[in-house]
């Protein structure tokens, strides 16, 4: 996933004398939302099936590179947050203050509108997403490739933006929808 985004930016970045292209970089805060289920979380001794209880609001951070030619935005996000949860199996809480510890790494295309003060962008893409925790010192782990939607607007100042998004995919048997509002710099 590295490799494709490295190569694509080496790509645009000798095509840019061509044409214009914008570079951005920025961070958002997370207000992720999770439909969860019984998912299966693997590790060396063995799986644990486990629906997650999230147990307070969950908020999270990422960091966003993208590259943006004419109307379309190439972009790399990486983002992770943490949540207390309670382990919940065959209907009985067996332990409780489990840490969950999400992360997410997202390449895709958005196809963005601008106008002098605002905007809005449609996007897809490809996010590896992995959700690990430990029990009695044991570590467990969920990792999945899997489709992403995202829809947003934009406040423009100049070379500055304030954005704000959702992002919605289905990772395992989880549903995940992400409010996310952010800065990012386009230069």
């Amino acid at each position: 996933m590295y490799r494709a985004f490295v190569s694509l930016f080496i790509v645009f970045s000798l095509a840019s004398n061509l044409m214009a292209l914008d570079l951005q970089v920025g961070t958002k805060r997370l207000k992720p939302y999770i439909d969860s289920q019984k998912q299966e979380y693997e590790s060396k001794s063995g799986t644990l099936t486990y629906k997650p209880n999230p147990t307070s609001t969950i908020y999270g951070t990422s960091v966003y590179l993208g590259a943006q030619m004419d109307e379309w935005a190439y972009i790399y996000e990486t983002s992770e947050w943490e949540y207390p949860s309670e382990l919940t199996q065959t209907g009985a809480t067996t332990a409780t203050n489990i840490t969950m510890t999400n992360k997410e790494t997202k390449l895709g295309v958005n196809y963005v509108q601008e106008r002098e003060l605002a905007g809005y962008h449609l996007g897809l893409g490809f996010a590896n997403y992995e959700e690990s925790f430990t029990l009695e010192g044991v570590n467990y782990k969920f990792t999945t490739t899997t489709p992403y939607l995202r829809i947003g607007l934009d406040l423009i100042f100049g070379m500055l933006h304030v954005r704000a998004d959702q992002t919605q995919m289905q990772a395992g048997e989880h549903n995940l929808k992400t409010n996310a509002i952010g800065i990012i710099f386009s230069f």
